[in-house]
């Protein structure tokens, strides 16, 4: 529950902030990637994985809109993706990301 609060809050900033302004959705991107690896148990770890799919893919793909050359993000989703099965959205990333820097 505490990191639905904090993503939250983060989330609120962000959109406060102008589209050009990255900087808190690199915080989120990397606070989303420490809670998608935190061991079972831990406070940090996601209770649902497809609701921590949806919301990373969201916050990369906004990163992205707002600064399109940080694909150096991208690889713990990606990795993320290939090892908890989300084809889909792994394929959807790559070839966003292909489009970006073909």
């Amino acid at each position: 529950m505490a990191h639905l609060l904090r993503r939250s809050a983060l989330a609120a900033l962000i959109l406060a902030l102008p589209p050009t302004a990255p900087v808190l959705s690199m915080a989120l991107l990397n606070a989303t990637a420490a809670e998608a690896f935190a061991p079972a148990g831990s406070p940090l770890a996601w209770s649902d994985p497809d609701q921590l799919a949806a919301a990373w893919d969201k916050d990369a793909r906004r990163l992205l809109a707002q600064a399109p050359r940080r694909l150096d993000v991208l690889p713990p989703y990606l990795d993320w993706c290939l090892t908890h099965g989300r084809t889909a959205r792994l394929a959807a990333m790559l070839a966003l990301a292909g489009q970006i820097d073909p």
